[in-house]
């Protein structure tokens, strides 16, 4: 792809990506557009590019970035580890990044997507477990398993360490004290998750966390994905003052892991550019 084309194509990818972040931190959700305007500006500038310089990597670097991106967002989808802005997103990426042997492809894209996806999300509930200290019992708990919580520290300190020599062992310095916190934690962060919404206020792909029924007809149960066909069965019941509120079940908005790992490539490809240049 010529340096014009890549600068569009790439920019906004940035610019979507950042929308879709303070919009999935905001409201924990992204709009359809956002995903739309990335997949068909994509498609519109691989089609562009393979008009001018027309070849066979042209027409098929987005084809294996769709053939690659398309079944894993299905499967990450359906096993409920991401929502639908998550796979509608990485579709439209495997079409504008491609799959090539270059830098900027779908697969390494999809490497440095686990690497920040598990940070951030270590990170995330690091965060939550401090900001909640206090329905958590933070500083009883940890004035319990203060031996256990050192010796996170201190495995923790021995990975940083390493990584001076061996920098790709770096990401995994948070791993220790994570499985501390999970351990200690993991069911009561759980419910930190859990809030009540009206079902007017319900949207297709939220997961809702309780049982619901309608006499001995049951309409959902734990861990159901909200269509519309439940939604307006809970709005049926809420008329029929027979309930209030759903509780859904929120996950931890992954959206940012997105961009994190997309300005991690582009990081790493001017370091490489850097090394080249005064190697």
């Amino acid at each position: 792809m010529n340096m014009h084309n890549h600068m569009i194509l790439h920019s906004i990818i940035l610019i979507v990506l950042a929308l879709a972040t303070i919009s999935d931190f905001r409201k924990r959700e992204v709009p359809n557009f956002l995903s739309f305007f990335l997949l068909f500006s994509a498609i519109g500038i691989r089609i562009m590019f393979f008009i001018f310089n027309p070849s066979l990597e042209a027409a098929f670097k987005p084809l294996f970035g769709l053939a690659f991106a398309l079944p894993v967002a299905f499967v990450l989808y359906y096993l409920k580890q991401w929502g639908g802005a998550d796979a509608k997103l990485f579709i439209a990426l495997g079409i504008a990044l491609g799959w090539s042997h270059e830098r900027f492809s779908i697969i390494n894209f999809s490497l440095l997507l686990l690497v920040a996806g598990g940070a951030y999300g270590i990170a995330f509930l690091i965060y939550l477990a401090v900001k909640q200290r206090k329905k958590l019992n933070f500083r009883n708990e940890l004035k319990k398993r203060r031996k256990q919580f050192a010796f996170a520290i201190f495995v923790t300190l021995i990975i940083v360490f390493l990584s001076f020599k061996f920098v790709y062992v770096l990401p995994f310095a948070l791993l220790p004290v994570a499985a501390f916190f999970a351990l200690v934690f993991g069911k009561k962060l759980d419910r930190l998750f859990v809030k009540q919404v009206k079902p007017e206020e319900l949207v297709e792909g939220d997961w809702i966390a309780q049982k619901y029924s309608d006499g001995n007809k049951i309409i959902c149960t734990p861990k159901t994905i909200a269509t519309k066909r439940i939604i307006r069965k809970l709005i049926a019941l809420n008329k029929k003052k027979k309930l209030n509120y759903i509780k859904v079940k929120e996950g931890i908005p992954f959206i940012p892991s997105f961009l994190i790992a997309f300005v991690l490539l582009h990081l790493f490809d001017a370091l490489a550019l850097f090394q080249n240049f005064f190697g």
